[in-house]
């Protein structure tokens, strides 16, 4: 019998919450956009705070770094280093493919493992 290289569902969460967390940063993408247009960088420092909260649940830990960048860049009130970090989310959000949550590039290894673990996947149990 061969191992199983599969992730098992009790450390990875749900490919359709992983997908909601990456539509969720293309949202957070044009709100902190439209927010530095506007010098409003104490909330870009909270969605750069959010993101480096919550990105290492899902598997994106390079994300939660993005977020920290970000959210120094906003305390700072540094508009260069903010859309250098906006850059940089739209480059990470460019490699990920948000039908399946896989990333397209292979920079996501973690995410690339959720296909088969979705609740009621008859493969996942194999």
């Amino acid at each position: 019998m061969g191992t199983d290289h599969r992730a098992s569902t009790a450390t990875l969460p749900a490919a359709s919450l992983v997908r909601s967390f990456v539509d969720h940063r293309r949202s957070d993408l044009a709100c902190l956009l439209a927010r530095l247009q506007e010098g409003d960088y104490e909330t870009i420092a909270i969605l750069g705070h959010r993101m480096r909260g919550s990105a290492p649940s899902y598997g994106f830990p390079e994300l939660a770094a993005l977020g920290e960048r970000l959210e120094a860049a906003a305390l700072e009130r540094n508009a260069d280093d903010v859309r250098r970090e906006a850059g940089a989310l739209a480059a990470w959000l460019g490699g990920v493919d948000t039908i399946t949550a896989r990333p397209e590039s292979g920079t996501h290894p973690r995410a690339a493992r959720l296909g088969a673990d979705e609740p009621g996947d008859k493969n996942r149990d194999r």
